[in-house]
């Protein structure tokens, strides 16, 4: 879930979902969630930013702004959490125990380099018989630090392992997994997107949705009362680019097309 007027930029997961053992009354808490802080530089509705807060000062603005944010909803505000983690890679050693440093940086691989891809490490090898390495650090086409990546990284490792198999056992040993780059399977109706982003990033630009306004136009639709309130990011958006004209209705109609079925 994205909280898109939450000004740290928040999103979440619902981790109970995907357990097999869910948790109940009997356990204490019946759901957990995994938040993620996407601007650490802004402030919160605390004036502070999250890189001058303690741990207790960010799991505390954190549920401020997933509560505002859901207020407009018609279930309301969530319970309370009884318990917080923040992942141990980000040191609290700051002055008064505020947020010092971050071991494990959000990794964007480089796609202007030619090479990148095998400069990483990586080669997917079976070592010493029985040892194969793998995780988002290693050679894959998903250029961010994801689940997605891990996966893809996972499924090379076991590439190299039938690979490693068919040499001792013959070519029909098991089956390979299919390795993609997922930027060459987007649909065709969003490589106008790709063709504006590049436009604008060599002409030294902005991106779109800051020329056009777009975000904050947005939510100011959504904080408005009466019918507004109601209104959904998707509607919000698509109100702000019928009103752009020009390029903004080049985009609703790729939006509409993508999303709403060509409406």
């Amino acid at each position: 879930m994205y909280y898109p007027n939450s000004p740290w930029r928040l999103s979440s997961v619902s981790q109970s979902q995907f357990r097999l053992d869910r948790p109940d009354q009997l356990d204490g808490y019946t759901g957990v969630i995994s938040v993620v802080i996407g601007a650490f530089d802004e402030r919160g509705h605390n004036n502070k930013t999250a890189w001058g807060s303690t741990a207790d000062e960010i799991a505390k603005e954190v549920w401020d702004q997933i509560t505002k944010s859901l207020q407009r909803s018609s279930d309301g505000a969530p319970p309370p959490p009884q318990f917080y983690a923040i992942d141990k890679n980000l040191l609290f050693e700051g002055p008064g125990g505020t947020l010092s440093s971050n071991r494990t940086p959000f990794l964007v691989n480089s796609a202007d380099r030619v090479g990148a891809f095998p400069e990483r490490p990586g080669a997917y090898g079976v070592h010493m018989r029985h040892f194969v390495f793998a995780g988002t650090y290693l050679q894959t086409r998903t250029r961010l630090v994801t689940m997605e990546a891990a996966n893809e990284s996972a499924r090379h490792a076991v590439n190299a392992i039938i690979r490693h198999g068919r040499a001792a056992s013959g070519p029909n040993t098991g089956q390979l997994c299919p390795i993609f780059d997922p930027e060459e399977r987007e649909p065709d109706e969003l490589q106008l997107l790709h063709r504006i982003d590049a436009e604008l990033l060599a002409r030294g630009l902005p991106h779109w949705m800051d020329i056009l306004v777009v975000e904050p136009q947005a939510l100011a639709l959504l904080d408005r009362g009466d019918g507004a309130r109601g209104q959904s990011v998707m509607g919000a958006l698509i109100s702000v680019l019928e009103e752009a004209g020009g390029l903004g209705g080049e985009l609703l109609r790729l939006i509409r097309l993508q999303i709403v079925g060509g409406v």
